[in-house]
């Protein structure tokens, strides 16, 4: 069995022209894990409110009994517009 030698014409496989991140009409690609971070962000948020002294402001004796879920809401939306915002869904 003889070896294969491909050589791929003009357009078949590379970009002939001007490099990708060189065209100033293109943005530069995402990295792969950037859709992460803002949710890691908001996790972020969300730890700090829920699991730190923090939560002493919004749990206090004095405060309306709706608050905590008004606190919940607010994460929630804040991961909803995080989500919209980055313009994907989950694979």
């Amino acid at each position: 069995m003889e070896a294969l030698d491909y050589q791929p014409r003009a357009g078949v496989g590379y970009r002939v022209g001007t490099p990708l991140l060189s065209c100033p009409s293109m943005k530069r690609p995402s990295e792969p894990d950037a859709p992460a971070m803002p949710s890691l962000l908001v996790f972020a948020i969300a730890v700090l409110l829920f699991g730190s002294p923090l939560r002493r402001l919004w749990l206090a004796e004095g405060a309306p009994g709706y608050l905590p879920f008004v606190v919940w809401l607010g994460v929630i939306a804040l991961g909803g517009w995080v989500a919209h915002r980055s313009g994907g869904h989950d694979a």
